[in-house]
């Protein structure tokens, strides 16, 4: 490896160690062709993009020149995966060629493309999701997660009568009693009706939001060109209609969640 990627990768390592991570969500290249590259976790996908564009750029420099990248949401997975897609040039090849598509006549260009990954996915079973119910697999006692030591439990205090019943069931997590944070059920506790979609801009940016889950889970949701993908697999999906955010949630995915016919519920954005 020569010095101009030495220097490039221990500058990555060093950044990752000085900025504070938004969530517990980071980002990570997909099979890279590099090692130390592979093992490297960003905060945001826009950071792990311009690193390897910048990397390849670099590594090509001899043979093509820069013309046109893209990063979007992959229509394959739904897993928040991106894709990141490079254009370059041959330089010594002949002909026109259209920066949008890569498309080179006489083969002188080169596409390249590589996965985006939330940082977790596939290296915990946990996808950062640390509180409420645990995994089959990860569950002991009573229960207890496995892996993060997070005590777990669900009371159902009310359900009324009818087809259709008003249930009030409250769960407690341990971390978040640890935490000392104070919820209108007790320290420790949350209820099926807390439910809340946090858009902080001075803690999240203005492309997260996170979502609190009744059971404790803070799950966060990215937009990329207009799509708002979650950062774990999941099938809920997050929609923006004028001033309010929603939450499409299938009807397997919860079913102690208060929604609408269709599935879906909302939540007034703030100024």
């Amino acid at each position: 490896m020569d010095h101009f990627h030495t220097n490039l990768i221990a500058r990555a390592c060093l950044l990752a160690l000085i900025v504070p991570s938004a969530v517990s969500a980071q980002w990570r290249i997909n099979a890279s062709g590099s090692s130390e590259i592979d093992a490297m976790r960003f905060d945001l996908p826009e950071q792990a993009h311009e690193f390897l564009r910048d990397y390849r750029i670099n590594e090509l420099a001899s043979t093509h020149s820069y013309v046109s990248e893209k990063l979007y949401p992959s229509e394959t997975y739904s897993d928040g995966r991106l894709i990141l897609w490079l254009c370059m040039h041959r330089s010594d090849a002949p002909g026109s060629y259209d920066p949008d598509t890569c498309y080179f006549r006489a083969l002188s260009g080169t596409t390249l493309t590589k996965f985006i990954i939330p940082g977790e996915m596939t290296d915990s079973p946990l996808l950062n999701r640390d509180l409420g119910k645990p995994e089959t697999e990860l569950c002991v006692g009573n229960p207890i997660n496995l892996a993060t030591g997070n005590k777990y439990q669900q009371e159902t205090d009310y359900v009324s009568a009818g087809m259709e019943p008003l249930v009030f069931t409250r769960h407690y997590n341990s971390q978040l009693a640890l935490s000392g944070k104070q919820s209108d059920v007790g320290i420790g506790w949350s209820h099926n009706y807390s439910n809340k979609v946090i858009f902080d801009k001075e803690s999240h940016g203005e492309n997260m939001v996170v979502l609190h889950r009744p059971d404790g889970k803070e799950l966060a949701f990215y937009r990329i060109n207009a799509v708002w993908m979650p950062t774990w697999k999941s099938y809920d999906r997050l929609y923006k209609d004028s001033r309010r955010l929603g939450i499409s949630i299938p009807n397997h995915s919860d079913s102690n969640t208060e929604k609408s016919i269709s599935n879906r519920f909302s939540y007034d954005l703030a100024d």
